[in-house]
């Protein structure tokens, strides 16, 4: 963010030049540019997801799950809060294609890989389980956005 910061602040001082295909020189509006970085660096990472109030037996629980719900999209708790988006078939982000090996590859669901690494890595990472008797019951749920990077690669490379 402070880099942003200084980006903004070096842009407002300047006049930016570029060359355009004809060799002219075209003035960009710093408005447009100052938009653009902000929009570029702002947004990169945000993604919708739906954050589920369920009712339960045990009592009510939030639940941050992914907007259209899939088999291979997780959200990854770490120490009861959400902090990582995992893809399975983003193998973009070499943290998914990992994640990737370790869970379709090996036929192991994702709890028991978070378990070893877990283990392996001394933290605590989960996804969430809303009832463990079965009964659950939306009580609201709302739309927000988050910024939830991959895991990291050094946890899942021990793991392996």
């Amino acid at each position: 963010m402070v880099f942003l910061l200084s980006i903004l602040a070096y842009i407002q001082v300047l006049n930016i030049h570029f060359n355009d295909v004809y060799g002219s020189s075209i003035e960009i509006k710093k408005e447009l540019l100052m938009h653009y970085i902000k929009f570029d660096f702002l947004k990169e990472n945000k993604m919708t997801f739906l954050a589920i109030t369920y009712r339960t037996l045990s009592g009510t629980k939030e639940v941050i799950e992914t907007f259209e719900r899939k088999a291979t999209q997780w959200v990854v708790y770490k120490d009861e809060k959400p902090a990582y988006f995992v893809d399975f078939y983003d193998l973009e982000k070499e943290s998914n294609a990992m994640m990737n090996s370790l869970v379709l590859c090996t036929k192991r669901s994702i709890r028991e890989v978070l378990e070893i690494i877990n283990k392996k890595n001394n933290i605590n990472l989960s996804v969430p389980v809303i009832s463990r008797l079965g009964y659950k019951k939306i009580v609201k749920s709302k739309k927000i956005e988050l910024d939830l990077g991959p895991i990291p690669e050094e946890w899942l490379a021990y793991s392996l």
